[in-house]
C-alpha cells in the first residue's frame, strides 16, 4: 500500500479513505489518481515516450509504448439501438462484457465498436508521486533536454516544484 499524495489533497472526509485504500494496480497506476509510477515515468523518458505539455502544473501526460499494438480494444460502445444498415456500415459489434471491462466500460451496453490498440498507449503522470531526489533527477534531466516534450515543445506551466532560471 502507499498513500496518494494526491488523495491528501482532497477535501476532508474523502482524503481519509483513500489515504488508507490507495495503491499501486496491477497495471502500475495508483488507484486513487491513475497515475504512472515515478518508475515508469523514468523508463518512458529513457525510451524516448513523448510527454504531452498540460496546462497543470501537477500533471504531464506520457506516450507509453503499447506492448500489444495488435491487440483489439474497445473504442466505442452504446447503450441504445441502432439500425441495421448503420451497424454493418460503421461495425458495431455485440457487446462483450470481458472486453468492455477489461478496457474500463462500465455499465449496460447494446453494441461496441473495436480497433487495434496501435504503437503508443495514453497514461498520466502526477508530480506529486515524485520523491525529492526524484524532482532534482527530473529537473536535470530536463535541463539536460533529455526530456522528449510535445508539441509546442516546452511545457504550458512548469511542475509545480521547478522555477524558470533558478540555480541551487
Amino acid at each position: 500500500m502507499q498513500p496518494c499524495p494526491r488523495g491528501s489533497q482532497a477535501t476532508m472526509g474523502v482524503q481519509f479513505k483513500y489515504l488508507e485504500t490507495s495503491h499501486w494496480t496491477e497495471d502500475g497506476t495508483c488507484s486513487y489518481c491513475g497515475s504512472i509510477s515515478p518508475d515508469a515515468l523514468f523508463a518512458a523518458i529513457a525510451a524516448g515516450c513523448e510527454l504531452g505539455p498540460t496546462d497543470k502544473d501537477y500533471k504531464v501526460y506520457v506516450d507509453l509504448v503499447e506492448p500489444n499494438p495488435d491487440e483489439l480494444r474497445v473504442t466505442s460502445a452504446i447503450t441504445f439501438d441502432v439500425s441495421d444498415e448503420r451497424r454493418q456500415k460503421e461495425g458495431w459489434l455485440p457487446p462483450d462484457q470481458e472486453l468492455l471491462t477489461r478496457d474500463g466500460w462500465g455499465g449496460d451496453y447494446k453494441w461496441m465498436q473495436l480497433s487495434k490498440r496501435g504503437p503508443k498507449k495514453f497514461g498520466k503522470f502526477h508530480f506529486q508521486h515524485l520523491s525529492i531526489d526524484e524532482r532534482k533527477r527530473f529537473i536535470d534531466l530536463l535541463n539536460a533536454k533529455a526530456i522528449k516534450v510535445g508539441y509546442p515543445g516546452h511545457f504550458y506551466r512548469l511542475p509545480f516544484f521547478a522555477v524558470k532560471g533558478a540555480s541551487v
